[in-house]
């Protein structure tokens, strides 16, 4: 079984709601970095987690938060906007901390259980 396949039975996404948000914001040259247990992921063996922590450059939030909820539901909390997707059982937090935007700059690309 292909890690990318593993991942997505243990987290539920059964619609492929990671690609899809992952296309979107590269499509539209959103810039973001993922943090937490899945960033880890891109440097050790694999831990699976329903939560996925990204970061997007503080100048494309408000777009990628209203590309996103045309296609996603949206949730807004203090420090961070929660999308998610009827389907998949995972939940994307896009962290709004400003101590989290440095990240950005050394982000680079890395395979995270078979997605880049």
């Amino acid at each position: 079984m292909r890690a990318e396949t593993f991942w997505r039975v243990v987290v539920g996404d059964r619609t492929d709601f990671l690609g899809r948000v992952i296309e979107l914001l590269t499509e539209q040259g959103i810039g973001y970095c993922v943090l937490g247990g899945q960033g880890v992921n891109a440097y050790v063996e694999p831990v699976v987690s329903l939560d996925l922590d990204i970061v997007i450059a503080v100048d494309q939030l408000p777009k990628a938060v209203r590309l996103l909820g045309q296609e996603f539901r949206i949730e807004r909390f203090p420090h961070s906007v929660n999308v998610s997707a009827a389907g998949s059982d995972l939940r994307i937090q896009i962290q709004t901390d400003p101590r989290y935007e440095a990240f950005l700059a050394r982000a680079t690309e890395r395979d995270i259980l078979g997605l880049k």
